[in-house]
């Protein structure tokens, strides 16, 4: 008995090794294959994913050429929800909004320089609670001057009229707060072989309009300012 079992243990260890291996191999080719799909994974802040593989440059808008520029249209349409649309602690009411919003993106073609345009309006239609509604729009000017073939000039500047929601915690007008939004940026951007420099300097400013309150008129100039960065 003990001379036949001295014959199957080798066997046994054979047949165990070579199930390692299998399996290791196996394993390998796996992971091969899985890697690719890893390193394509990119996240970018805390909600977004993307994925290199579902992009597909085919799907790009074409636009409309117009001399040295390219227009692209877009309209969009969504549907919101709040469960308090007034921001209350008691006797909340709830409302969907439809939001419509068109915009446009002019982009030119040059060879050196560059002159964007990109402008939007925004439109907010309350079901239940009209007083709520709002209209906001914007545009931003994008530009760059080419100095020289590895300097250039970056130059923006932009303007909208934007709302705080009566949701906002600090906002106790009976309607929608307005405000403008000036903006501009200007700087020098640097590439070389192996440094590339950019200098940025921005400026905001913030002008809120006069509202009305449960007790009248409330004067919000307190809120106007100047941001520096």
């Amino acid at each position: 008995m003990n001379e036949r079992f001295s014959h199957i243990r080798p066997h046994k260890k054979r047949k165990t090794k070579r199930f390692a291996v299998i399996f290791a191999a196996c394993f390998l080719v796996m992971l091969s294959h899985t890697m690719p799909a890893i390193a394509a994974l990119k996240t970018y802040g805390d909600d977004n994913i993307y994925l290199n593989a579902l992009y597909d440059p085919a799907y790009d808008p074409v636009g409309a050429r117009v001399g040295g520029f390219t227009l692209y249209p877009s309209l969009s349409e969504s549907i919101k929800f709040t469960d308090n649309v007034y921001a209350t602690d008691q006797n909340t009411v709830s409302d969907s909004i439809l939001v419509t919003r068109p915009s446009l993106s002019i982009r030119s073609d040059f060879v050196r320089h560059k002159l964007d345009l990109r402008a939007f309006a925004e439109k907010g239609n309350y079901r239940d609670y009209a007083s709520e509604n709002y209209f906001d729009y914007g545009a931003t000017l994008d530009s760059r001057l080419d100095v020289t073939g590895n300097m250039a000039l970056p130059l923006t500047f932009g303007y909208s009229k934007l709302h705080e929601d009566r949701e906002t915690p600090d906002n106790n007008n009976l309607k929608p707060l307005v405000y403008k939004l000036t903006e501009a940026t200007a700087g020098i951007l640097r590439e070389g072989q192996q440094i590339a420099m950019k200098i940025l300097s921005g400026y905001k400013r913030f002008e809120y309009q006069n509202s009305r309150g449960v007790s009248g008129v409330i004067d919000n100039s307190d809120r106007d300012r100047d941001v520096y960065s």
